[in-house]
């Protein structure tokens, strides 16, 4: 019988790996010559829930097709935990309720499925000493607006790292989250054009 390698929690995929195992991927990617983008993401509860009533079909769509999708936070291996882990019994009211009070309590209940979460900057911080490791450059979106003060804080905790480029990410489209109209956002296109 084969090791189940990912779960789907609210239509979602979500991948069983350890941080170590997660790195370990981009590591084979990046040395294996892959020319295709990669994606990578950290789906935690929010993006799962509806919003108004719906679910945002984009969002559900960029996180079901990407290449690797690991659990952010601690609700999903609750989550995990909760609908494929033991014990295996029908999800009741009652072992909602006992789950969320006391087995959540317990990490090796919580862990039983997704071992490990992979909240904030924890996980970038290994794909950064990779990359230092390996001489790869490394462009990074988000964070403050102010770039030049996100790349100086990434050069004086990674000393030698290579820097593609810092983008803030804080446009127009990424505000609104109107997608649809991006291409009326010369800062939004500019980013997209030089990534």
């Amino acid at each position: 019988m084969s090791k189940q390698t990912s779960v789907t929690i609210l239509g979602v995929r979500v991948d069983i790996l350890t941080m170590d195992q997660a790195t370990k991927n981009i590591i084979g990617w990046i040395k294996g010559g892959s020319v295709r983008p990669r994606t990578v993401v950290k789906p935690y509860v929010e993006f799962m829930v509806p919003i108004g009533g719906q679910v945002d079909a984009q969002a559900k769509s960029a996180l079901t097709s990407a290449d690797m999708s690991v659990a952010d936070g601690v609700s999903l291996q609750w989550g995990a935990s909760f609908l494929y882990g033991a014990p295996r019994t029908k999800p009741t009211f009652f072992k909602l309720v006992w789950s969320a009070l006391v087995w959540i309590q317990r990490s090796t209940w919580r862990r039983q499925i997704l071992p490990e979460r992979f909240a904030g900057i924890d996980f970038t911080t290994r794909v950064f000493d990779s990359a230092l490791d390996h001489g790869w450059n490394v462009g990074v979106i988000g964070g403050s607006p102010d770039t030049a003060r996100t790349q100086l804080a990434l050069q004086e905790r990674w000393p030698g790292l290579q820097l593609a480029n810092v983008w803030s990410g804080y446009t127009r489209t990424t505000s609104t989250m109107d997608y649809d109209n991006a291409n009326s956002d010369p800062e939004f296109m500019t980013i997209l054009d030089e990534i």
